[in-house]
């Protein structure tokens, strides 16, 4: 049974290999750098117990392996999407979650050597890293070096941020195998899921409005921001998609319908319910630092006073969100293979490789752009809740409104997935590579 079942899983994982391609990318890079963090930091609380890195270390930590782990559950659904259309069938042959966990299990030795191996070569590139990190001080922030051995504590943490997301995504890819085809199983997660949302809107609503209300203003901006993370994740995945969806129908008319934006406008309508992992994702990774010294930044103009210091943010925040962009990243080369199976239904039309690889271009742009002209408008709202508990004027609000990483994270992700992307548009199999080189 279990040699029919890998035989099975060899069998339907053609089209998934991108999604094992970036789980071992993603897994090395996070496993290596827990690994290297986890062993500096357990060698210095030994070495020094009251140096201040205990504290930054830590959460340097925290941040990291979380969303390490945490990222892997959008990327997983994703990449169930890729075999879906194979595991209809196996399904109609009495193939239940049981035998697609066996199946998924048998495939994950792959991306499991790939992740080892990149974590080891990258262990003295990262350890480099924290040699380099300095203090605010202008010295190194370590005090210990980060070319040693790795500690059992730093063995334990890269055992966990290695297996917990393997085992996350071994879950999802098969429980969305089968749950895809039960109609019953999708209303209840329909159910579960606006539930979610609920709680987290009503939660965030609720601090927004504490911090209106708190006469403390100095706890207002940290109440703020949170407040508008939350509903801001409720809303964005839902709203995003709408506006990139409007933006290619726009586009599309404004080019009297020529192919490249006719194809993105159609390609983002057919798989505009798969941009909502993205666009969250797109959002967090610029509204959290935009957010936090927008607030701060107007809050120390009010009092006359510093705000949050930004070294001391990027120092801890820089990592997580860094492998936030790695999961933009790599969402958005198994969307982009997601998108390439519509590209049968245009062959026939004279569609030319150059036109569909711009209207990807075009999709993805639009897809950023609606995250981040909503991480604008989140950040505008601050500004009027801090010059209404500040009393600020307006020009002093929109002085201090921290916009750069919206820009940033917008560059980024239009440099790196379209490379990236080039380096995998064949994956879908040499009769499509000959048929878009006949149209040529």
């Amino acid at each position: 049974m279990n040699k029919n079942l890998q035989k099975i899983g060899a069998s339907i994982v053609g089209e998934a290999k991108i999604y094992f391609f970036v789980l071992a990318l993603a897994l090395g890079i996070t496993t290596s750098f827990v690994l290297v963090l986890g062993s500096v930091w357990s060698r210095l609380i030994d070495e020094f117990p009251d140096d201040q890195f205990k504290f930054i270390g830590g959460n340097m930590l925290f941040w990291a392996t979380f969303v390490a782990i945490a990222m892997n559950i959008p990327l997983a659904v994703l990449g169930s999407l890729l075999l879906r259309e194979q595991s209809i069938t196996l399904i109609r042959f009495g193939l239940g979650r049981r035998h697609f966990i066996r199946v998924m299990l048998g495939q994950m030795w792959k991306p499991f050597l790939g992740a080892l191996l990149l974590a080891v070569v990258l262990y003295l590139p990262f350890s480099a890293l924290l040699e380099w990190l300095p203090d605010d001080n202008g010295t190194s922030l370590i005090r210990v070096s980060g070319f040693g051995v790795p500690t059992f504590f730093g063995i334990v943490l890269a055992i966990i941020s290695l297996f917990i997301p393997l085992t996350i995504s071994v879950l999802f890819l098969s429980t969305n195998l089968v749950t895809r085809v039960n109609n019953s199983f999708r209303r209840l997660r329909s159910i579960k899921r606006w539930l979610l949302r609920g709680i987290f809107a009503l939660g965030g609503t609720a601090l927004i409005i504490f911090g209106i209300v708190y006469e403390n203003g100095q706890q207002g901006g940290i109440l703020f921001t949170v407040g508008i993370l939350l509903v801001g994740s409720t809303l964005v995945p839902q709203a995003a998609p709408r506006i990139a969806l409007n933006l290619t129908t726009l586009v599309a008319r404004l080019s009297s319908y020529r192919p490249s934006p006719v194809l993105s406008k159609s390609v983002t309508s057919e798989y505009r319910s798969r941009f909502s992992g993205i666009s969250l994702f797109l959002f967090l990774i610029a509204s959290i630092p935009a957010l936090l010294f927008s607030a701060s930044g107007m809050q120390a103009r009010a009092m006359g006073e510093g705000g949050i210091a930004q070294w001391d943010f990027w120092v801890l925040m820089a990592v997580p969100l860094a492998f936030t962009l790695l999961a933009i990243i790599s969402a958005s080369l198994i969307l982009s293979q997601l998108l390439n199976r519509s590209l049968h239904k245009f062959l026939k039309l004279g569609i030319m490789r150059r036109e569909y690889h711009f209207a990807l271009l075009l999709t993805l742009a639009s897809i950023a752009f609606s995250a981040q002209a909503l991480v604008l408008a989140c950040v505008f709202f601050l500004g009027l809740l801090m010059m209404f508990v500040w009393n600020i004027s307006l020009i002093e609000m929109l002085s201090e409104l921290y916009w750069q990483p919206l820009i940033s994270v917008f560059i980024l992700v239009m440099i790196f997935v379209p490379l990236l992307y080039l380096g995998f548009s064949g994956v879908k199999g040499k009769e499509i590579q000959a048929a878009l080189g006949s149209r040529k």
